[in-house]
């Protein structure tokens, strides 16, 4: 019994488990079904320049005339003369075998170096397609800071006292209390305010505490001390009788004694002989200690600012110092412009559209001409490994011998020896894989040669199976050789040369046909298509291509609109039912 329970248990483990990846499974889909993938307006995308031909690169191949180039060898022989008639294969000129060995080194380097410019040109073609235009360069943002009015103090008290902070803004009107001017004599600390006027900022004044005295002197006059004048004592007057009168007067002592008392004390109340006059009592003062801060003050009692300077006043305190500066006004308001982050290594908007449009036609047609020499250049090798062997130049073409030079007089690359056949030339041209299915033998091609001139036309003799390779990275979008014979007989050209060949189709009415980049367009079995959106959800639609243009644009002739919107079609959200969201920049 324990035993199936143990199993039943491991059964309903492994049940969640399962059910658990189940469900993480869906919601992983679900997220991914659910992520929008960015559209973008055809019309934004869309180049109407192009005109009604499909234009292709080309070179001559091969043809009725044979120029044999002087090589960097030693020449042992020429085997003909002007006027001989030579079949394919006869040999013309004879090199040292050894020395030729040289040459098929620089054939190689030469091919090494053609190889690595055309990698360049279809980088920098492509990188010209992925940078952004100038058009949509992100703007500077200006924003608006307001700094707030000025924090002016209206009185400064000892509550504003703090250590290591006694920097302050005021204005002349702005009161010093007696507390905080305490404060900076008690600490012995420096107070520096800066001053204000009507949001003016015109002085810095510094309080210095050390120097604010504790207390000030008052004198005060003593009034001197009054002396009181003495009071004469009272005496007795004599009694009148016999015997005290009779004894008086019968004395004579006693009158003598009596008239010389009398004297003396009469002159005794007048000043004495040889005495100084008395003199006013100098003046006493007192001094009285008081505290030196006893009210508040103002800073308009010691300095003052008429608009345009400061000035000190007479009041100023010598504990006071003031430094004028020229008046500057406070701006509450600033404007900050924040440039956007772009990387200043990039090339992003530092070209219009048209501009980048034009340099990745540039570069599309440097790196069709590079491929025209590097084909060129390949065949070369080729034969120069022939002769290599044997140090033989042998003849391409059946024809009369028209030109012989003399290997003495002529440089590496002249020509030494000319042979003119009968076949006509024959150019090779470079077709993409979506516009070789409408190419057919027999169809007709306009041929302009820059390098001798020459305007014909040619017939397509044979469509390659085997691509040559693919442009710019682009997936899915290969390139094939196109065989034509040029028309005319008598056309000048020389094997080699590079060829502009354009297909016209006589049938075509000049169009309303869009032309968007080649990447937008994918194909299958059923034929070529676009990743549209349609009311929010990514479709196929399927299109009717035209003409290709340089293997970067290709014309879409009908299946879509100038406003519809496109997805880039490669890549795991590209998919029908995928939710969209429209941009505003083209995807590349």
């Amino acid at each position: 019994m324990t035993g199936k329970k143990k199993k039943l248990k491991i059964i309903i483990i492994s049940a969640a488990v399962l059910v658990a990846i189940v469900a993480a499974l869906i919601v992983v889909r679900s997220l991914n079904t659910n992520k929008k993938v960015d559209v973008v307006s055809v019309g934004m995308i869309n180049d109407p320049w192009w005109g009604d031909s499909s234009q292709y690169s080309g070179n001559v191949s091969s043809g009725r005339v044979q120029n044999v180039k002087l090589r960097n060898a030693l020449v042992e022989s020429v085997n003909v003369q002007k006027g001989d008639y030579v079949n394919v294969g006869d040999t013309l000129m004879v090199y040292d075998a050894i020395e030729y060995q040289l040459t098929l080194q620089q054939d190689e380097a030469g091919i090494a170096v053609l190889e690595a410019q055309i990698d360049q040109a279809k980088r920098d073609a492509w990188k010209y397609q992925c940078l952004k235009p100038k058009e949509e360069a992100p703007q500077p943002v200006i924003e608006k800071i307001d700094h707030g009015p000025l924090a002016i103090k209206e009185k400064l008290t000892a509550k504003d006292y703090k250590e290591g902070k006694l920097n302050f803004l005021v204005s002349l009107k702005t009161k010093i209390g007696t507390d905080f001017l305490k404060l900076l004599r008690e600490k012995g600390k420096t107070a520096v305010l800066t001053v204000y006027e009507n949001d003016t900022k015109f002085a810095t004044v510094e309080i210095d505490g050390s120097k604010i005295p504790f207390v000030t002197y008052e004198y005060e006059l003593v009034e001197p001390e009054s002396k009181e004048e003495p009071t004469e004592e009272p005496t007795e007057e004599p009694e009148e009788g016999g015997e005290e009168s009779g004894e008086g007067a019968g004395s004579g002592e006693g009158s003598g004694s009596g008239t010389g008392s009398g004297t003396g004390e009469g002159t005794g109340e007048g000043e004495e002989p040889g005495s100084e006059p008395e003199t006013e009592p100098e003046p006493v003062y007192r001094r009285i200690e008081t505290e030196f801060l006893t009210e508040d003050w103002v800073l308009e009692n010691a300095i003052s600012f008429d608009g345009t300077s400061g000035h000190m006043s007479g009041h100023t305190k010598y504990y006071l110092k003031a430094t004028f500066c020229k008046p500057e006004k406070y701006e509450r308001y600033e404007e900050v412009i924040h440039y956007p982050d772009v990387d200043p290594t990039s090339e992003d908007y530092v070209y219009t559209r048209a501009e980048l449009a034009q340099m990745v036609k540039d570069k599309t047609r440097e790196a069709d001409m590079l491929e025209q020499d590097l084909m060129l250049a390949r065949i070369t090798l080729q034969k120069d490994q022939l002769t290599a062997s044997s140090g033989e130049v042998k003849a391409t073409v059946s024809g009369t011998v028209t030109e012989v030079n003399n290997v003495q007089q002529c440089a590496e690359g002249d020509t030494v020896i000319v042979i003119k056949g009968t076949e006509n030339f024959t150019i090779t041209i470079s077709v993409d894989e979506l516009s070789i299915s409408k190419m057919k033998p027999g169809d007709k091609a306009d041929i302009i040669s820059y390098e001798s001139g020459t305007m014909t036309t040619a017939t397509i003799s044979e469509i390659g199976e085997v691509p040559l390779g693919s442009y710019y990275g682009i997936p899915n979008c290969s390139y094939y050789p196109v065989e034509a014979i040029v028309d005319d007989p008598e056309a000048q050209m020389t094997i080699g040369e590079y060829c502009q060949v354009s297909f016209l189709s006589e049938d075509e009415e000049p169009s309303t046909s869009l032309y968007i980049p080649i990447m937008y367009v994918r194909s299958d079995d059923e034929g070529d298509y676009v990743m549209k959106d349609n009311n929010g959800r990514l479709v196929k639609q399927y299109v009717i291509t035209g003409k290709n243009l340089y293997g970067s644009e290709i014309e879409i002739k009908s299946g879509l609109l100038i406003d519809d919107f496109l997805a880039f079609p490669y890549g795991s959200g590209s998919h029908e039912g995928a939710p969209t969201v429209v941009t505003e920049q083209p995807i590349w």
